[in-house]
């Protein structure tokens, strides 16, 4: 049994068997893929191109980038850290960013379906519960009824919390509070179950009881002869739902092992990508780390703000709203004053993605900007984020 997170029974081969599934290529494809991501001599720095307009490296890591499959990620980080062409290093940075991207869309897929047959197996256990105390008027069978709701209750919040961290994927506050819901229904499916267990003993005590005293028996008449059976039937439900607790538990444990793999292998050579020469990997790389949502890329990216490339600060800003982090709102709030529209707008819209007091207070300055375009910006973000 699951306590919590002290026994994270499935490791990352029972996420990867889930995820890895849902990918878009098969493993011979994939195999195909790497293959032609390969650098040699013999290759040389390929000139023609795909009808994408790429070369054939580039567009096999952009194509890999749409697989799902974490087998990609060693030959893509050996492209990104090691290919002598910029097309193929930036392909291979935006691949890193989708994978791990649709890694955790997939995560929390896969926990919002556990979740649901969890609220599923605990409506069926609360609906054995009544039925078991409308029989007996009242018998033990039914005092596991309050349990059963309760777990019925928390089984529904598992299911909005993976939801919502579904909707917010790569939000590291919602992919808590929904491995704390799982945890807390499959405790209360524990609880409910024991509930249920201890009826339906009582009401064979009270049936042998009943059996062995006469006198007994004409007083319990509903516990002598159904009784047992209806408590019985109460805790093999409650036994699903816990089932079914435990394996959301147990999913949610194991796709978040499979993403924080998947993270913290591509995390550093993209880190170390936005200091390549050509600005286009620079740019790539920021968008890629921003879906990676690891706050390691925090300094390294807040350095990137300043890069000589409009397009680089932008997306550098981009990427710092995605993490989330509030150390980055001071450096972002640099950029509202910068040249051109796009990079002042993109920082308004990492402040007011990030979020709080700093952020607030930084978007209600910009209200006063003199230009309507970033007076506008810090509406909207003011706005969305009273939405929230």
């Amino acid at each position: 049994m699951i306590h919590g997170a002290t026994r994270p029974a499935p490791r990352l081969a029972f996420a990867l068997s889930l995820l890895v599934l849902l990918g878009g290529c098969g493993e011979k494809d994939v195999d195909e893929l790497i293959d032609e991501l390969q650098y040699s001599e013999e290759k040389g720095t390929e000139a023609e191109s795909t009808t994408a307009g790429h070369s054939p490296r580039a567009d096999a890591a952009l194509k890999l980038g749409k697989t799902v499959d974490t087998r990609a990620i060693d030959p893509l980080i050996a492209a990104l850290e090691s290919d002598p062409e910029p097309s193929v290093r930036r392909a291979a940075a935006t691949a890193l960013g989708e994978i791990a991207d649709k890694l955790s869309v997939k995560a929390a897929e896969a926990v919002v379906e556990r979740a649901k047959a969890a609220q599923a197996a605990a409506k069926k256990a609360v609906e054995e519960t009544e039925a078991a105390k409308a029989k007996d008027d009242g018998s033990r069978a039914g005092a596991a009824l309050g349990a059963a709701a309760n777990l019925e209750r928390h089984a529904e919040a598992m299911r909005a919390a993976a939801q919502r961290a579904l909707e917010l994927t790569g939000d590291e506050a919602a992919s808590q509070a929904t491995y704390d819901a799982v945890k807390t229904a499959y405790a209360t499916a524990e609880d409910a179950k024991d509930a249920a267990e201890e009826a339906a003993d009582g009401a064979k005590a009270d049936q042998e009881a009943a059996e062995k005293t006469p006198d007994k028996a004409k007083k319990y008449p509903p516990l002598a002869a159904t009784a047992a059976e209806r408590a019985k039937e109460v805790g093999l439900a409650l036994g699903e739902a816990v089932e079914a607790a435990e394996e959301a538990v147990k999913a949610n444990i194991a796709a978040r092992e499979a993403v924080d793999a998947a993270i913290s292998k591509a995390a550093a050579p993209l880190i170390a990508a936005l200091k390549d020469d050509a600005w286009s990997v620079r740019n790539h790389a920021a968008i890629a780390l921003g879906k990676l949502g690891d706050a390691a890329a925090v300094e390294p990216l807040s350095a990137l703000l300043g890069d000589t490339e409009p397009v680089v600060r932008a997306s550098a800003a981009e990427a710092l709203g995605r993490i989330g982090d509030d150390r980055s709102v001071g450096p972002i709030r640099r950029l509202i004053q910068d040249q051109p529209a796009a990079v002042s707008a993109a920082a308004i819209r990492a402040i007011g993605r990030i979020g709080g007091d700093d952020a607030t207070a930084a978007l209600r300055s910009a209200l006063e900007d003199d230009r309507e375009y970033i007076r506008e910006a810090a509406k909207r973000a003011l706005g969305e984020n009273a939405d929230d």
